[in-house]
């Protein structure tokens, strides 16, 4: 870890009143207590958002970094932080929080147009937010810092200043990162403003700028001047350029127009406007491809390339260095050599910027691929589409890929800052599988290589809904106990049986498995460890699948620990429920009202878990398919074999899921047996991933 921006121990706090940025004076106090050798890193929460804060400062801190600024969003939230963190102050000797806030441009009265005043838009403060941190880094700039901004959702696995200080990157005026989706939409949640970029050129150079600078000349059109120190910092032009572009929606009429502009982050357009050498460009997806503003500022628009809006791509150049990136390909074949080659290896992209007048020239703002290398630097998550059985994008998600990997502070957990609070208490009472249960499951993997279709995509499929039968039953019953769930570990070789044999991403993922529903860790490739992501939430649910609905295996540990030797329990689910009007299973019809469930099953269940209700874990046997059967049966719906194999009827009747028999009757029925038959209906909407049916 380089020493040069090991600033831990060597700064002091702001003040816990929190300071106004817009006020006289301020930036010029923040630049001098919170700036290190140049450089400040700047980020945001919220009280709200206080847990990923509070994870972010505690990853700075054990990378060294002290030189960081939490920016809020008002001073009464900066507040409520402090508050927050006085725990880890008082239990953990943590060194207090500096936060700041600003109340411009919160103050303009242009935001007022952007949100309807009948029904009030929940992103509108967020947007505001958004705004203001280009605000904040321009101020700060012109104290002379350099500003790393970065989201907090997101893991710090190296030193981040030995890439930034070290060719190509310290030549660049402006780095940030692009998403790897195709899309080549910009992602500002990595934005490095580099003052010293052309004192950096002058003073660092390398043969790769020679072809860079005639690049730049060709670009612009004129030959590029000799850079002087009264020259205005090409990422400091460009950070006011970005302001500039929110200020306009904030400054034009939008009552006048005819057909409004949409409110949306700006870098991607910005970054166009900077390859056309234009003020302003009317970005074809983002702002409202109709809006007659583009006509009033003078744009004609025209679309090129059809529904994926050519005209939006931008002309990145490769940069063409001899030390990008900055390490060997990983000794791990194949899967991560393939990464190495396909991700890592491609050149970094860079756009020249043409300096306005009294501006830095030849400039470059350079333009890093989402992944990092091996060492990994920073990975930023928010992209991270992991939940259980499908891709989603959710903050539970998110949250549980970081305590998977064990990236997330633990003391957090003890000091109740995670967000929706630790994964446990001395109440909580849990339900696993037992062992023997969860060694079984690797019999899956080889039960669908067995099946007579497999590897074709309906076998596979089968092999998967066998899996997420044994998870809906152990969800189904942990509901109905009031108990939460412990979601087990996987085998890795079920997860590569079942996934996609399609998936272009496989042969250069983590080990060779690539599925949604699964986070991969380990750093042994014989024994990768395979967790079953949260259950998908949707609009409507109480809340998202966190870590206080359904407990991760890797969790599992510290919670026994917790116990200090209080005795486990076991129950057995000793019969699966079954129709009550002898109906056989194959004529079961999804709309008809006579379908009822038998519950003596489930009752019988609930009479044995109440004698142990003190007991704070408890394993529960008999939900893995039985000796000889093919199939699991669901406990809320007598599900034919044919059925499961098929889906013939849950693909006529047009649901993603098989409707639960358990509706509010019989959950009635059962509250006096089943303490937690009145909230599995909440439950179900919460975690609903985890169910095959609902």
């Amino acid at each position: 870890m380089s020493a040069a921006f090991q600033s831990v121990g060597q700064l002091s706090p702001l003040p816990r009143e929190a300071l106004d940025i817009t006020a006289a004076g301020v930036p010029a106090r923040v630049a001098k207590t919170r700036g290190y050798r140049g450089e400040l890193i700047l980020f945001t929460a919220d009280e709200n958002m206080a847990g990923w804060g509070f994870h972010f400062v505690n990853q700075l801190r054990r990378r060294g970094h002290e030189h960081w600024l939490i920016m809020a969003d008002s001073a009464d939230n900066c507040a409520g932080m402090h508050a927050q963190w006085e725990m880890m102050v008082s239990s953990y000797s943590e060194a207090p929080l500096s936060c700041a806030y600003s109340s411009y441009p919160k103050q303009h009265s242009g935001w007022a147009q952007w949100t309807r005043a009948s029904h009030p838009d929940k992103m509108h403060q967020v947007y505001i937010f958004w705004a203001t941190r280009w605000w904040v880094s321009l101020k700060l700039m012109r104290e002379g810092l350099n500003i790393l901004s970065l989201d907090v959702d997101a893991v710090l696995l190296g030193d981040i200043y030995s890439r930034l200080h070290s060719p190509p990157m310290v030549h660049q005026d402006v780095i940030i990162t692009r998403n790897d989706d195709g899309s080549q939409s910009l992602n500002c949640g990595f934005v490095y403003f580099n003052r010293g970029a052309s004192r950096a050129r002058r003073e660092q150079p390398s043969t790769y700028l020679t072809a860079t600078n005639t690049e730049v000349d060709s670009h612009c059109g004129e030959r590029a001047r000799p850079e002087s120190a009264a020259d205005v910092p090409a990422a400091e032009w460009v950070c006011e350029l970005m302001w500039e572009r929110l200020r306009l929606f904030l400054e034009v009429d939008r009552v006048a127009l005819r057909d409004s502009p949409k409110r949306e982050d700006a870098w991607n357009d910005l970054v166009k406007s900077l390859e056309l050498r234009r003020r302003v460009f009317p970005w074809a997806t983002g702002y409202g491809r109709q809006s007659d503003l583009w006509a009033a500022l003078g744009y004609e628009r025209v679309v090129v390339g059809g529904r994926k809006h050519a005209e939006k791509f931008v002309a990145w150049r490769k940069l063409k260095h001899e030390r990008s990136p900055p390490f060997g390909a990983p000794d791990e074949p194949p899967y991560a050599r393939r990464f190495f080659e396909s991700s890592l290896e491609t050149p970094l992209l860079w756009l020249p910027l043409c300096s306005p007048p009294n501006s830095s020239s030849a400039a470059s703002a350079a333009g890093v691929p989402e992944a990092a290398g091996n060492p990994l630097t920073y990975v930023h998550i928010t992209n991270m589409w992991k939940c259980f059985p499908h891709p989603c994008w959710s903050k539970a998600g998110r949250l549980f890929w970081l305590r998977a990997h064990g990236f997330w502070d633990s003391r957090l957990d003890e000091a109740g800052l995670t967000p929706r609070g630790s994964p446990f208490t001395a109440k909580t009472r849990a339900l696993a599988l037992p062992d023997a249960d969860i060694a079984a499951l690797s019999a899956l993997a080889e039960q669908t290589k067995q099946l007579a279709a497999w590897p074709a995509p309906r076998a596979r499929g089968l092999g998967f809904r066998r899996l997420h039968a044994i998870v809906h039953n152990l969800v189904t019953a942990a509901a109905l106990l009031g108990r939460v769930p412990v979601i087990p570990q996987v085998p890795c070789e079920l997860i590569r049986a079942v996934q996609s044999l399609a998936n272009h991403n496989t042969e250069r993922s983590r080990f060779g498995i690539s599925h949604a529903a699964v986070v991969v860790t380990g750093a042994d490739p014989a024994a990768p460890v395979c967790h079953l992501a949260p259950g998908t939430w949707r609009p409507g649910g109480p809340d998202q699948c966190y870590h206080t609905a359904a407990m991760g295996q890797f969790d599992l540990p510290r919670f026994v620990g917790s116990l200090r030797g209080a005795p486990n329990g076991t129950l057995a689910l000793r019969l699966a429920p079954a129709l009550r009007s002898g109906e056989a299973p194959t004529s079961l019809s999804w709309g008809r009202a006579t379908a009822e469930l038998e519950l003596a099953p489930i009752r019988d269940l609930c009479g044995a878990a109440a004698r142990l209700a003190d007991v704070p874990l408890v394993h529960l046997s008999g939900l893995m398919p039985p000796n000889g059967a093919e199939e699991v049966p669901l406990l809320d719906v007598p599900l034919p074999s044919r059925e499961f194999r098929s889906e013939r009827q849950r693909r006529e009747n047009g649901a993603p899921r098989w409707p639960s028999l358990l509706k509010g009757s019989n959950l009635k029925e059962l509250a006096s047996a089943c303490p937690g038959a009145g909230n599995l209906i909440d439950y179900r909407k919460q975690c609903v991933g985890f169910f095959l049916a609902e």
